[in-house]
């Protein structure tokens, strides 16, 4: 009998390990680690894994949580990469740095992506005060972090990647390559555990009556 767990999509689920040569049980474990997620988000990064061709288990898209203990499907800046590079007219990159800095960081930052198919590039400026937010990884690595959102909105803008909408309520720090592997948020372990056996009696393979 299966759980009372709303509906994971399971098309979804079967394409994206069958695209990955994985079970479905680890596939889901991958993305249930964290202790951070719903059915809804689980979908939405199985929908979104598959559009673009993320890895879950190589951390490319992940689950982040927002204050409110909402998740959403976060492509971290591996993903972006990976997006990029998937791209048929994809013929170069280059970053601009302002002269003028405020701190340790420049005021703003420049990408530049270039597309083979396109007379002009496509530029995109991103300043400093704009994306910076409270958490710790954007003061101790400010330009890395203005140069990957720099980069992440110049691949949006140059080959029309749509991503569910940014909610500044998010833990950005889980985003960076370098801060995923971090311990899960504080959690009830027996919560997690509960809900992650629901998720694998629900995709046991149920017997005909």
């Amino acid at each position: 009998m299966k759980t009372s767990l709303p509906l994971i999509h399971q098309p979804l689920l079967d394409a994206c390990a069958d695209r990955l040569h994985v079970s479905t049980e680890l596939l889901i474990e991958t993305i249930t680690q964290t202790n951070i997620y719903d059915t809804a988000s689980i979908n939405q990064l199985l929908y979104m894994a598959n559009r673009y061709q993320l890895d879950p288990l190589a951390n490319e898209i992940i689950l982040i949580e927002h204050k409110d203990a909402k998740a959403q499907a976060w492509i971290t800046v591996d993903g972006w990469f990976r997006i990029l590079h998937q791209q048929a007219h994809f013929s170069g990159l280059q970053f601009r740095e302002a002269p003028t800095v405020i701190g340790a960081a420049p005021e703003w930052m420049e990408c530049t992506i270039y597309r083979d198919d396109k007379i002009l590039p496509f530029v995109v400026k991103e300043y400093l005060d704009e994306i910076q937010q409270e958490y710790a990884v954007y003061h101790t690595m400010p330009k890395r972090m203005l140069r990957h959102k720099t980069l992440q909105q110049t691949i949006r803008l140059a080959f029309g990647i749509s991503t569910p909408p940014y909610n500044h309520q998010t833990q950005p720090g889980l985003a960076d390559p370098l801060l995923i592997s971090q311990p899960p948020l504080p959690r009830e372990a027996e919560s997690h555990a509960s809900k992650t056996a629901q998720l694998k009696d629900y995709l046991k393979p149920q017997s005909k009556e």
